[in-house]
């Protein structure tokens, strides 16, 4: 197609450029200015054609063309006029000349031209590269990048520590040949740049290896190396920033894990200091003692040991949700069912307490964990029993929106500091100066999130509101 436009603009410029010297002829009466028309015609040749033949074709037939059609005697080919043959050799140099001058100067346009649109596409992909978020994320940004601009396929193998991604523009497959994994194993230890009878590989440093099919010029392979350069650094930055995000977590962790055990050892110790204490008083001196005082030791120790049991149903609980990997079976449950045998269970440790319960008009179903669930509710509940001192009845609202089901579960009694409640859930808190059991509204966090639900609390103008909501569906769960 390039050939034939060529062609067609060589043939178009030769015919004006005769017809003009013609005319120059007529009007001058000086065949010495056929030339001037000539060479003109060969500069724009040259300006609007590829390469430099289309340019040396035209000046030689335009030596030609001056000697057969403007040159005595004429229609006829002479070079034997004196002086002519240095007349035919200087204009067929300058014609050549001009016409490589003018090739060389376009060649150079396009370089330059090329190399600005390189360096606005580099920009481009720099500016890709920097709202990445992940390094999955900037791996199919440079497969993307690489393949809309060469029109190749083109694969990236990319491993860090237990983390592997194979991806393609072409055949996921390809990275089971043979050939790719060898050419992919040597140049992640080699690190340079290697060419097999289909790909053209390149390092992403020690990270991983892009492949290019059907890569032969080296324009792109220069411009490809700096796209790999560019993707290989900011894989470099995320790599570093998951690794220093990882080791803060951990770091978090360890620091949650040893406020807990802390937390553990104290609400452990002072309940069974108590329980020893009890026992060991009614052991030595119950020959000293009333019946009435024999009853309160016996009753403080069975309050402490039910405190215990709560405590350890509490633990077991939470790290049963916070196993790697271990997810929350739902099904459908009655919200009354739920409310009723929540309250009755409080009702059983704290008789003398007071609960209004409030639940919708319709029967709800809701996806959960009963027994999680449960627990949550008499967390919450006993929180506000042992720490609100609520003067008026605890409630427990049950609502529904269009998303959710809501439960609130609202007390009237001395309530939190306002500072406190940013914290009130965290796990090293402790609620209770004598027994701490600074985990109770940590492992109700816990639970609720595990139900991919929300939390929270607010302090009332009477109190302290406690607020979570469960979704009602648009998620799989056993019924």
């Amino acid at each position: 197609m390039n050939k034939s436009k060529d062609l067609l603009i060589t043939i178009i410029a030769m015919g004006c450029a005769t017809m003009i010297a013609q005319l120059f002829t007529l009007f001058t009466n000086n065949p010495a200015n056929t030339s001037i028309s000539y060479i003109f015609f060969i500069v724009l040749i040259s300006r609007y054609t590829s390469g430099y033949r289309w340019g040396v074709i035209a000046s030689v037939f335009s030596v030609f063309a001056i000697n057969f059609l403007f040159t005595y005697p004429y229609f006829k080919i002479n070079f034997t006029l004196s002086g002519y043959p240095l007349t035919f050799i200087g204009l067929l140099l300058i014609s050549i000349f001009c016409s490589t001058i003018t090739a060389h100067a376009k060649e150079q346009t396009r370089i330059a031209n090329e190399r600005e649109m390189m360096m606005v596409r580099l920009n481009d992909f720099n500016r890709s590269l920097l709202i990445s978020k992940d390094s999955d994320q900037t791996i199919d940004i440079t497969l993307a990048y690489i393949h809309t601009l060469l029109h190749r396929d083109c694969l990236i193998y990319f491993e860090y520590e237990d983390i592997k991604k194979q991806t393609s523009t072409c055949d996921p497959a390809c990275f089971e040949e043979f050939s790719v994994k060898t050419s992919i194993a040597h140049v992640l230890k080699e690190q340079t740049i290697f060419k097999d009878h289909s790909y053209t590989y390149l390092p992403l440093d020690q990270l991983g290896v892009v492949g290019i099919k059907d890569l032969n010029s080296d324009t792109s392979l220069t411009y490809l190396s700096l796209i790999v350069q560019q993707s290989a650094m900011n894989l470099e930055k995320q790599v570093l920033q998951d690794t220093h995000h990882r080791l803060s977590v951990e770091t978090e962790k360890e620091k949650m894990r040893a406020n807990l055990l802390r937390a553990i050892s104290h609400d452990l110790r002072t309940p069974l200091t108590n329980m020893i204490g009890a026992s060991a008083t009614y052991i030595e001196a119950k020959e000293h003692l009333s019946q009435k005082e024999r009853d309160r030791l016996v009753a403080s120790i069975h309050e402490d040991s039910n405190w215990l049991l709560h405590m350890v149903e509490n633990l077991l609980s939470v790290t049963r949700i916070r196993q790697e990997e271990t997810k929350v079976t739902k099904t459908a449950e009655a919200v009354e069912e739920i409310a009723a045998e929540s309250i009755t269970r409080v009702k059983k440790r704290y008789p003398e307490t007071q609960i209004k319960v409030t639940v919708p008009d319709e029967y709800l179903l809701v996806p959960m964990d009963a027994t999680l669930i449960e627990q949550v509710i008499i967390n919450l509940i006993e929180n506000a029993i042992k720490y609100a001192k609520s003067t008026q009845p605890i409630e427990l609202i049950v609502t529904k929106t269009d998303t959710h089901a809501v439960f609130d579960i609202i007390d009237y009694g001395v309530g939190f500091d306002t500072e406190d409640m940013e914290t009130i859930f965290d796990s090293y808190r402790s609620n209770d100066a004598s027994k701490g059991m600074g985990i109770g509204l940590s492992i109700c966090k816990t639970i609720i999130l595990a139900h991919d639900g929300e939390i929270s609390a607010k302090k009332n103008p009477l109190g302290t509101q406690f607020t979570f909501l469960l979704p009602l569906g648009g998620q799989s769960y056993e019924s």
